[in-house]
């Protein structure tokens, strides 16, 4: 009767013991996983060198030097064309009257005016243009960042600055960060603020 009894308590036990392995797996495996959704995936850019070695910036420039060059042909021909008026009211002078005088020296300060006009008009456009080609290149690298953070996985992209042997983050440079509930402390940081406001009123 004794024997008998043996093979189920000793099965009992195997069970026990596989039981426990298969528990401890399952632990095992709840860490790892953990730990996996704790890991965050960063990375960075030179955004300065992507911004000067992209070649549609080379072409913007190229464009916009094109554009400035010939603000500054027609400047010239003005500014030619005031010399010469200046250079014939010199010559005249002595045999111009007064009234005479005064309408070429009102007829030159009106074309430098329009001169200094002109001048800071073609100032702002190039300005303004510059501008929005400097926003065209960032929204490109951008949107290429993004495009490849997404794709591996990458939670934060961050721009860095190299200088020699050391790399540092830029302040505060965050150019990609992936849209999870989970990052985003606005809500618990609203209530704190609100219930350490409320204790100190």
């Amino acid at each position: 009767m004794r024997k008998e009894n043996k093979r189920p308590v000793f099965l009992a036990i195997l069970l026990c013991f596989l039981l426990g392995l298969g528990i401890c797996s399952l632990l095992g495996l709840g860490i790892q996983a953990a730990k996996a959704d704790i890991y965050l995936k960063i990375g960075y850019v030179d955004f300065e060198k992507l911004f000067n070695e992209y070649e549609k910036t080379e072409d913007l420039d190229a464009r916009l030097n094109r554009q400035a060059e010939e603000y500054q042909q027609t400047l010239e021909e003005k500014k030619e064309e005031i010399e010469s008026l200046t250079n014939e009211l010199e010559k005249q002078s002595s045999i111009l009257t007064e009234e005479a005088k005064q309408e070429k020296q009102t007829e030159i300060q009106q074309k430098v005016d329009e001169w200094n006009s002109l001048a800071q008009e073609f100032n702002e456009k190039l300005q303004e243009q510059g501008a929005e080609y400097t926003e065209e290149i960032k929204s490109d690298i951008v949107a290429m960042v993004r495009i490849i953070a997404e794709k591996e996985g990458y939670r934060f992209v961050f721009n860095f600055i190299k200088e020699e042997d050391l790399i540092y983050l830029t302040e505060p440079e965050l150019i990609y960060i992936a849209p999870d509930p989970e990052l985003d402390l606005t809500e618990k940081v609203f209530l704190r603020l609100n219930e350490e406001y409320k204790e100190k009123k």
